[in-house]
């Protein structure tokens, strides 16, 4: 059973229509600016939305254009994690833009490509994770201290690489609730299919039966 100190962390990934070519497998992830909008306002009215945390993965221009002014609108925040390589290009966020999202939001890293990060050589993977930090806090002028695994994939190796680069907080996708004090955070992904139910489910805590299957037969391959 969730304790009091536990949050329900969902991630988000595009929102609306894209505006660069898509990785395979990636439009699952993708809901119209309508349905969030909808799944924002479930929060907003929740009788505690501080139990729920919205993190947002991949650097996609509607990160500032959809999702930071319906955040704002509403008084909630949210947590951004950036593929530093794909700033500036077309249907990603400019330089200007993630200054601005993060004056009023947290920014952390989603490394410099969007590799899985277990598939790396000892130096690949520290170039990812110190690569990224150092254009990201550059940027914004300010430390970077979290960070999300790509394609929520990690492993032993990966976490003491995360901490040596100077990471407090890394997400997976592991599913379930966790404590704002926790090293590892579980999120849930929101896909093109999560339904108004099912996101009411995630902020409860609850997991769908198809979740949950999704989730375990990720374990299975990591």
């Amino acid at each position: 059973m969730a304790t009091a100190a536990s949050q329900s962390v969902i991630a988000f990934h595009g929102i609306g229509h894209p505006g660069r070519e898509l990785e395979p497998g990636e439009s699952r992830y993708w809901i119209t600016r309508e349905r969030f909008l909808r799944f924002l306002d479930l929060v907003a009215t929740a009788p505690d939305p501080g139990r729920v945390h919205l993190t947002f993965d991949d650097c996609n221009e509607s990160d500032f254009t959809i999702a930071m002014p319906a955040l704002q609108a509403r008084g909630l925040a949210g947590s951004f994690f950036i593929i530093t390589s794909r700033l500036d290009r077309p249907g990603s966020l400019s330089t200007p833009q993630l200054q601005a999202l993060a004056s009023a939001m947290e920014v952390g890293s989603h490394g410099i490509n969007h590799l899985d990060w277990r598939r790396l050589d000892a130096q690949q993977l520290d170039g990812e994770l110190v690569g990224s930090k150092q254009v990201l806090e550059s940027c914004i002028g300010r430390a970077v201290t979290a960070a999300s695994f790509p394609f929520g994939r990690y492993d032993p190796r990966v976490l003491s690489a995360v901490r040596r680069a100077g990471y407090a907080r890394v997400y997976s996708t592991d599913g379930g609730r966790s404590r704002p004090t926790d090293n590892v955070v579980h999120r849930t992904n929101v896909r093109a299919e999560t339904s108004l139910q099912n996101f009411v489910d995630l902020m409860q805590g609850r997991e769908t039966w198809s979740l949950c299957v999704a989730r375990k037969l990720k374990a299975v391959r990591r």
